[in-house]
């Protein structure tokens, strides 16, 4: 039996041009499975972040309005309570008072009695006051209630609004006074 005259070895250029197409569209089809897979994983993971941004902002503002003496009136707290900040009178034994400002440029809810934020990412914040009868009362454009309104009040609405990429939790809730 004799050899053909050209021995073949190795692989044709069209041999090795179908194998890296094929290769080329088997990782496309695994990269973009993994983008999204990833992509999935980051959006739950920043929405879990902001429900329990959420979550603890709650907990911790019920706890200090609970405790506190009442709400103070004409911006008593200190630098960085405005018109969208809650300022409450401490508790007996507690020196000070404990005030909640929300930061719209850095996104943050601010609690200046351990000067830590209790929300980032925040996008709102906002308290509504409501005496006995549950009439509403509306501070002034400064922000503050006057002394007067402040000691009527009996119940605070809060909003909170947290992002979490591309979507934005919200939590509402009411809080009594004594």
């Amino acid at each position: 039996m004799s050899l053909p005259a050209r021995h073949r070895h190795g692989f044709s250029l069209i041999e090795l041009l179908i194998a890296l197409a094929v290769g080329a569209g088997l990782l496309s089809a695994t990269w973009s499975w993994a983008w999204a897979a990833a992509g999935a994983g980051r959006t739950a993971t920043q929405q879990a972040d902001a429900l329990s941004s959420l979550a603890m902002a709650r907990r911790l503002i019920v706890h200090d309005v609970r405790a506190s003496q009442g709400l103070a009136s004409g911006g008593v707290g200190g630098e960085g309570c405005g018109a969208s900040s809650l300022t409450l009178l401490a508790s007996e034994g507690v020196a000070g008072a404990v005030c909640y400002s929300w930061n719209a440029v850095r996104g943050v809810l601010w609690r200046s009695a351990s000067s830590v934020y209790v929300a980032e990412r925040a996008q709102r914040f906002s308290v509504r006051y409501f005496d006995a009868a549950g009439s509403e009362l509306v501070p002034p454009s400064g922000g503050y209630l006057d002394a007067g309104a402040a000691a009527r009040v009996k119940l605070l609405i809060f909003r909170l609004s947290v992002s979490a990429g591309p979507r934005v939790e919200t939590c509402v809730w009411a809080v009594g006074l004594r």
